[in-house]
């Protein structure tokens, strides 16, 4: 966790994670750090993140990268959570269903894996300059898996009927 205060206070996003706040606000937040990582990018007079050549631009341009993953898989959260409530008041039987309280529960230890996992590669190589962008690069790849799992998992439907959202 201080390693993750420390990569956004590196990168001045705003220490606040999206995964923190309500779910109702995650979409916002999430449209906020994607304007935040612009602002970064701007900063830096980079136009084509793959020109960036300084750490502190790769840097930036990772954020932003990262920044329009979450807000991609807030946006498939949010599309499954309304789908998985909507079912669940539909279900009939003895036994309630809570698929979106599960749904809502895997998010939460999912973001919690994905701290702990991206910190132990940043633990790995921490002396570096290359830290904050290998620590960036893990949890954009862990959280481009995220969105597809959401999307296969929950709007996408068992026959032929096209998906909720197209495939992330």
């Amino acid at each position: 966790m201080i390693a993750t205060l420390m990569a956004l206070a590196l990168l001045q996003a705003d220490p606040v994670s999206c995964h923190e706040v309500a779910a109702k606000e995650r979409l916002t937040c999430g449209r906020r750090a994607v304007e935040a990582a612009e602002a970064r990018v701007a900063e830096f007079d980079v136009t084509d993140c793959a020109e960036a050549m300084t750490t502190l631009e790769m840097n930036a341009c990772g954020a932003l990268d990262l920044a329009r993953a979450e807000e991609q898989m807030f946006k498939y959260l949010d599309a499954a959570l309304e789908r998985a409530g909507l079912s669940d008041q539909e279900a009939t039987g003895p036994e309630p269903v809570e698929s979106a309280r599960y749904l809502e529960a895997s998010q939460i230890a999912w973001a919690e894996y994905a701290n702990q996992a991206c910190l132990a590669v940043y633990e790995d190589v921490k002396g570096g300059t290359i830290r904050t962008i290998v620590w960036l690069g893990c949890r954009l790849e862990l959280t481009q898996a995220r969105t597809h799992t959401i999307w296969a998992n929950h709007l996408t439907y068992w026959n032929d009927s096209p998906p909720v959202l197209p495939e992330p």
